[in-house]
């Protein structure tokens, strides 16, 4: 797929604004239906978490379903496709938007739309917002069609870890629990 150079340049000030930010680093476990979990740095404890379906700050007049992430990460779009599509805007499966805003008491606090098609009664299908033209393709679902399906972003020393999809209904565990397998599997991965 090609990019432009302000499509190029845009995507390495993403990946710098996370990298300038070391010491903000954390795992975040998310869903569809805004269960989710967290662990800062290296810290043993994960610290669970909702997010919540309300009006979109960044696109007016629609829905999101929103995270507030524990810490400040830089502004940016990131989408994914399906392991079968060229990778290629027309082919979305799920919209990860980043950006920060300032509270009531003057704090800055970021957050993260989670956007997954239209359709199902998930929170997160809300349909796609107009990406910004140096959306950043994160990468392919992992998992099969129909059952658990996750995606991966891994942007400055940050950890993303969405479930896009799934077969039936399932406790906020399965996010442990597809986490710790996603790890496992890409440990070994990177063994092999």
């Amino acid at each position: 797929m090609k990019r432009s150079l302000i499509s190029k340049l845009s995507v390495l000030g993403f990946l710098a604004v996370g990298a300038t930010q070391a010491q903000a680093q954390f795992s975040f476990v998310f869903d569809e239906n805004g269960a989710a979990s967290y662990k800062i740095n290296d810290t043993k404890d994960w610290v669970g978490t909702k997010g919540w379906l309300g009006s979109d700050p960044t696109a007016a007049g629609g829905m999101a379903l929103i995270y507030q992430l524990p810490k400040i990460v830089g502004p940016g779009d990131v989408y994914f496709t399906e392991p079968s599509a060229v990778g290629t805007v027309g082919d979305i499966s799920d919209v990860l938007r980043f950006y920060t805003l300032t509270d009531a008491t003057g704090l800055d606090v970021s957050y993260m739309n989670f956007y997954s098609g239209k359709g199902d009664t998930d929170l997160a299908d809300t349909g796609f917002p107009n990406l910004d033209p140096a959306a950043y393709f994160g990468g392919y679902e992992t998992g099969r069609e129909g059952g658990n399906q996750w995606i991966v972003w891994q942007p400055g020393g940050n950890s993303y870890y969405g479930l896009s999809d799934r077969a039936v209904p399932a406790p906020a565990a399965l996010l442990t629990v597809g986490f710790n397998a996603l790890f496992m599997y890409r440990r070994r991965a990177k063994k092999a």
